[in-house]
């Protein structure tokens, strides 16, 4: 007998009418090319009461159709989408499959009790080992740090937007994280920076790996958020380990 429920541990290549019930934890729009005025894909991560998340996208075709319907935090009923193996060079989370929504595929938001799912899942890696991931292309990289410095914006040539952020760690070891347009604007608009209240302890997902002049540092992707002081246990971990350290944020 067909089981009633499906979980994200379930989906595989074998069938197209899935049904999951997940909460849309992140969404943003992906260009191929950053010059693109209209995005190429919708992305999100999913996550059900199983506490496993999944990476979905709508294709271009029918961002409009479902763009407004979607919202980052709600819970929805997922129906009759397709599941491949993911062809992305960089995932945002670690799961060999990914949904795609097609004209087929309905949505249905649900009441916040439907199912006990937590608001947000990060797969932190700690700065310390941000060696194993430098120069790779296979996933992307949710940090956590303390903020410690913010530069000026800077516009290049080309019409690209730049800003600068420099967070630490417990051991005070030190990452440059450069946002890139839609990112560093975002940083901006939200105003995130308070300074002489609390410390500034930043979650930043969707970020790449690189090295340069020996130092490691991030650079955002399209997927990359910022989120400041939730309140999770990652979070509260790393207040308990900084202590009562407000340090104040250098803006240069």
């Amino acid at each position: 007998m067909e089981p009633t429920k499906y979980y994200v541990s379930d989906l595989d290549a074998s069938r197209k009418k899935w049904k999951i019930t997940a909460r849309l934890t992140r969404l943003w729009e992906v260009r191929y090319d950053a010059k693109n005025v209209e995005p190429d894909t919708l992305d999100m991560i999913l996550l059900d009461e199983q506490d496993n998340h999944i990476q979905a996208a709508v294709p271009k075709n029918l961002i409009t159709h479902f763009k407004d319907r979607l919202h980052e935090g709600r819970i929805f009923t997922f129906k009759h989408f397709n599941v491949t193996k993911t062809k992305r060079k960089l995932k945002p989370v670690s799961n060999e499959y990914m949904i795609w929504f097609t004209s087929f595929t309905y949505i249905t938001p649900e009441e916040e009790n439907i199912a006990q799912i937590a608001i947000h899942k990060f797969q932190i890696k700690p700065l310390e080992h941000l060696q194993e991931r430098s120069g790779r292309n296979d996933i992307l990289t949710d940090v956590i740090g303390l903020l410690t410095g913010v530069e000026n914006t800077v516009t290049d040539g080309e019409g690209n937007v730049r800003k600068k952020l420099y967070i630490q760690d417990q051991r005070k070891q030190q990452v440059t994280v450069t946002l890139w347009n839609e990112v560093a604007n975002s940083f901006i608009q939200e105003n995130m920076l308070l300074t002489g209240i609390e410390a500034n302890i930043l979650v930043i997902t969707g970020t790449r790996v690189t090295q340069y002049l020996g130092n490691y540092q991030l650079g955002s992707s399209s997927g990359t958020k910022i989120y400041r002081n939730l309140n999770i246990a990652e979070v509260e971990e790393f207040k308990k380990a900084v202590g009562e350290f407000i340090p104040e944020v250098t803006q240069f």
